[in-house]
Order: structure tokens, then C-alpha cells, then sequence
């Protein structure tokens, strides 16, 4: 399934998985998140959602490591959302 983000009037983000990790404390949420980028295929988007504080520098350091994108992260209330292109397989 594919899910829009809207990103201006006139622009969008193809999303096509959508992964709720709050509630786990790292290091779960990039583990869940790897293991869903590896049933994904390149150049997809997963938008990873999570509420760990830590998250941010842990996904900062999967993206320098593994090749993936982060496009965008945003901060909703209490939650971190990250949006990642899977560039390798």
C-alpha cells in the first residue's frame, strides 16, 4: 500500500510502508526498522514513527552507515517521524 504525504500544494512524498515503533526504547526501533527496509525495495519510502529521544542520533548514525536516506524528520508532540528512501539492497 502506498500512502501520499503532502509535502506543499504541489508536491508529495510517496510513502509505502509506515512503521509505529513508540513505545520501544532503543535499541528496538532501528532494528524493527531494518528489518522492515530489508523486506523493501530500493528506492522506497518507509515512514518510521517513535517516541525515544535517542532515536534521532541512532538514526542519524544508520544513514551515515548503511547508505539509506533520511529525507525528512519531523517532530509531532511527543514523537520523532522519519521518512527513509532504502537505496541498497
Amino acid at each position: 500500500m502506498t500512502h501520499n504525504l503532502i509535502l506543499s500544494s504541489d508536491e508529495y512524498m510517496k510513502v509505502n510502508k509506515i512503521l509505529d515503533v513508540s513505545g520501544l526504547e532503543c535499541p528496538l526501533p532501528l532494528l524493527k526498522t531494518k528489518l522492515e527496509l530489508s523486506r523493501m525495495s530500493k528506492d522506497e519510502i518507509i515512514q518510521v514513527i517513535a517516541n525515544d529521544p535517542t532515536s534521532s542520533e541512532d538514526f542519524k548514525a544508520f544513514e551515515r552507515i548503511s547508505g539509506n536516506v533520511i529525507l525528512n524528520i519531523e517532530r509531532q508532540k511527543k514523537n520523532y517521524v522519519y521518512f527513509i528512501l532504502k537505496k541498497n539492497d
